[in-house]
């Protein structure tokens, strides 16, 4: 017999005494924010025997217009069929998904997974370098993307100075659409900002410039700007524009440290198993150092020690100056 799961959860319990708790989720299910606020329902559930509150399962919110109004260009996204399987770790997942198997990523290619981590004390030099540029204020999230993006960039052989390099972040919807969608939508409620350079561009420009252009990519999304988005997936179903780019989702200050189970059980640390795809980075909250952020990123080995030396040296002058 075959049965599709949409979501899947296990608790293993430890010799210890303790435990943890996983789930398998379908992604257009929910996402991050979402899961977040079902693990506060589940451990509701143990410690009183009912939920906090009904999870809303209402996909109307984000449903297209009728007619489609598309107001804006969406550079970042492009149809599948302009792409090969290698431009987009989603194409490649979704190009296999239609062979009837599920490819993490390409065996025949080197790479390595590494963990890096900015501390607390780092990203504050880093906030103050931005707020020296004339960045009025910056959180821990976006210097640490500036920072991986340029490090990321600089490390790269095989890149030109005049090759376009993108990055996209995850942003959740919920507050940024009119009206604003209740906390409890069950959703997957993510849309990614979207900001490129050439690799000379980034390189030559100022850390505080860098900081600049994440901000302001995240200011487009306004719920209109989202809505048109919305609306040109409706006709073109495309994907993210991908070449010299990554993906950015950050883990790092949702509230699974926070839920409680009952009896004093407590959560010591949580966050995503990372794909195993290229160009998907994941920002993840340090156990030991609240205010610090884990990277979680795929490199040609090549690379590593070049990345390692840029993305975590944050005590000297940002700038990193183009040598492509």
């Amino acid at each position: 017999m075959s049965i599709n799961l949409t979501h899947l959860v296990q608790a293993p319990q430890f010799r210890c005494g303790g435990f943890a708790v996983g789930t398998v989720v379908n992604h257009g299910l929910m996402n991050g924010f979402a899961l977040q606020e079902f693990a506060k329902n589940l451990t509701h559930v143990a410690r009183k025997g009912d939920v906090a509150f009904i999870p809303l399962t209402d996909r109307t919110y984000l449903k297209s217009r009728f007619p489609l109004r598309i107001k804006y260009e969406h550079e970042k996204l492009v149809q599948p069929s302009q792409l090969g399987a290698d431009s987009s770790p989603f194409m490649e997942r979704n190009m296999n998904l239609l062979r009837n198997k599920v490819v993490l990523h390409n065996q025949s290619e080197k790479h390595v997974f590494k963990l890096f981590t900015l501390s607390g004390k780092s990203l504050g030099l880093l906030k103050l370098k931005a707020k020296e540029g004339g960045v009025s204020h910056c959180s821990s999230f976006i210097v640490a993307m500036a920072q991986l993006w340029r490090a990321r960039t600089a490390a790269m052989a095989n890149i030109n100075a005049d090759d376009i390099t993108r990055v996209h972040y995850v942003v959740d919807m919920r507050s940024r659409m009119r009206p604003p969608l209740p906390r409890e939508y069950a959703g997957n409620a993510t849309k990614a900002a979207y900001a490129k350079a050439t690799a000379k561009e980034l390189l030559d420009q100022p850390f505080s410039a860098t900081v600049k252009m994440l901000e302001e990519a995240g200011n487009r999304l306004s719920d209109e700007y989202l809505r048109s988005a919305i609306d040109w997936l409706e006709l073109h179903d495309g994907v993210m524009r991908m070449e010299n780019g990554f993906v950015v989702t950050s883990w790092s200050r949702t509230e699974y440290r926070d839920v409680e189970f009952g009896g004093e059980v407590k959560s010591i640390c949580a966050g995503p198993v990372v794909s195993g795809r290229k160009g998907i980075v994941a920002f993840m909250a340090d156990a030991k150092d609240k205010a610090g952020i884990k990277t979680h990123i795929r490199l040609e080995p090549s690379h590593v020690a070049r990345f390692r030396i840029l993305f975590q040296n944050v005590d000297t002058d940002t700038t990193i100056r183009s040598n492509i």
